[in-house]
Order: structure tokens, then sequence, then C-alpha cells
């Protein structure tokens, strides 16, 4: 069968435009919970790709966990639930933790003495996302590889006929890399931690690999890379992300990288539509995504399919294996 999955961002709970209660209103739940149902449910796994939260609060979290509840709850097929995958974004972190002074895009707060020391930028930053860290741990399933670096982990989902691997990387971690405040570095290291000195054993057990980052590659700073395991098509043949600051993300494909696919918010802010989408590969020969653009009409308080013409977008997969 194939393997199917939901994808969320930008849930920003506790943010201003959700209102007084930071949560989104009843109807606005149940229309999605009835969206979910009409896509036909039985979804292997339910992914976010960062800021579920506006600040990185305790009681933003404790917010988010009574949403995620009845959602992931809807997703899944009979006596399965889905898999709950995420990584933290540049939100979830705790805005009123000091620690995040050196985590800001502020040059100024990036001394040289911390960009010389790899362990205090380890230590601020486990600070940083220490209450994301404890939320995580109670949603994220299946158990998961993790690292040293908050948020970053490895891990297969279940399914029955063939492994489906999944790297996330936390890229809000040094946002604000003095040389390039709004680029982030994406050092090497953070994969090996991982998978270790060569990612080959991984990527040969899992047909299908995805790598999942809060940021799209365009925010990442080609000077600080290392290897470029994010944009190798023999590693990955598909990156989801969020942090969309467009009208609206399409997918883009090209053989020389992995598929880039980018959650619409599903906060709406600065007037940006509401969204998320859905997808579908064919795990017998994964070539090609299946995608369902999913946009919330506020007029008519119902969601609608993104695209005017095509119910279903179809990007293709790189084919290319180590």
């Amino acid at each position: 069968r194939p393997f199917s999955f939901l994808l969320f961002s930008d849930f920003r709970i506790g943010a201003k435009e959700w209102g007084e209660t930071g949560m989104p209103e009843a109807d606005f739940l149940s229309s999605l919970s009835f969206d979910i149902s009409s896509l036909g449910g039985n979804f292997d796994a339910v992914l976010f790709a960062g800021d579920l939260v506006e600040s990185g609060e305790p009681k933003q979290f404790e917010l988010c966990s009574a949403f995620l509840g009845p959602l992931c709850e809807g997703a899944g097929r009979p006596q399965m639930p889905p898999a709950v995958i995420c990584v933290p974004g540049n939100h979830d972190i705790f805005r009123q933790n000091p620690a995040v002074e050196l985590l800001e895009p502020d040059p100024v707060a990036w001394s040289d003495t911390v960009l010389r020391s790899r362990l205090a930028l380890l230590v601020k930053a486990r600070d940083a996302f220490k209450e994301y860290n404890s939320w995580a741990s109670q949603w994220i399933f299946p158990t998961s590889r993790r690292s040293e670096w908050p948020g970053d982990f490895l891990m297969q989902v279940p399914h029955t006929d063939y492994g489906i691997g999944i790297v996330g990387l936390n890229t809000a971690i040094n946002q604000g890399w003095p040389a390039s405040p709004e680029r982030t570095p994406l050092p090497a290291d953070r994969f090996k931690a991982l998978w270790g000195q060569s990612p080959l054993k991984w990527t040969e057990g899992n047909r299908l690999r995805l790598l999942l980052t809060h940021h799209p590659p365009s925010w990442f700073d080609s000077r600080q890379i290392g290897d470029a395991a994010y944009e190798d098509p023999t590693i990955f043949q598909v990156h989801l992300c969020g942090h969309s600051h467009e009208e609206w993300p399409w997918p883009e494909a090209t053989p020389e990288r992995p598929t880039l696919i980018q959650c619409p918010p599903f906060c709406s802010y600065r007037d940006r539509p509401r969204g998320y989408l859905a997808a579908r590969v064919n795990l017998d020969q994964p070539t090609e995504i299946e995608l369902l653009y999913r946009r919330y009409d506020s007029s008519e308080k119902t969601w609608r399919s993104a695209h005017r013409l095509q119910h279903v977008v179809t990007a293709p997969l790189p084919t290319r294996r180590v």
C-alpha cells in the first residue's frame, strides 16, 4: 500500500491572530476535522514543520496539545494511530529565557567566543528549546534516534511493506549568523551525529527518505553547509519544510536535488491564506508524489482545494540511488 501523510506548519498557538484564547475557534477546528475525514483519513503520519506555538511558553504548548489530540486521533487508520513527527521553528524558542539572546538574529549577541565554542552554543540551544523538548518527548511517535542538538532526530516510520526514513533538523538553532543574519548554517556534523560517518546504511534500509526542517533551503547559508547532505537526491528524495513567506508555495522538483515541498502556514499571518497539505507516495515505484493542497475559505468557513484546476498536484521524485 502507499505511504500517506499530512503536513502542517506555523500553527503559532498563542498568537494574537487566533484571538483572546490563542487557539483556533471551535467551528474552525470542526471544519478541519471534517476536511481530513473527507480526504479519506487513514494517514500513516502527521508531520509538523515547526512554529507550533508563538513564543515557546509552557502554557502555549499545553494549548497545542489540546489542539493536536483530536486532529491526530481522526487522521489515522482504525486501531492504528498515525506517527506524529515534528521539528521546532524559531517561534518555538522560549522567548522569556535569557539563553534566547544568543539564538536571535542579533550579530552583537554572537560574540567570537561563542562562535568558537561549540559547547557554549549547545548549552544555550538546550536551554532555549527546553520547553519544546519537554513537549515533543510526549508527542513524537515512534521512538526516534536523537542527537545532542535539540530537535534533531532520525527515525523509521512503521509500514507494512517498506522502510520509510525521516531525518528532522532544527534549523532555528542558530538563525542569525553574523555574516548573514537572515541565513542559518547547517554544519555537516549535525547529519553525522544522526547516521554516523556515512548515510549509506540508512539510505539502503529505506525505500522513501524524507528530510523535515522548518526553514526552506533558501534560508541556509551555503558557506556553512559542509557536505550539503540536505541537497543530495541520493540521500533524500523529499525535503519537507514550512516558514513560507510566499502567497502560496507550490512544489519545486529537479533531478539534481530532493523535491522541495513547502507547507502553507496554518495561522493567517499578514493576510496569507491558511492551509495544509496531504500527500501520498506509491512505494512500489516511488517516482512521484501526489499532493492535495487545502486552503481555508474564511468567507464560507470551509476548506477547498488550493489549486483552481487540479485537485491533485503531482511532483516527480529523484530516482538516483547511492
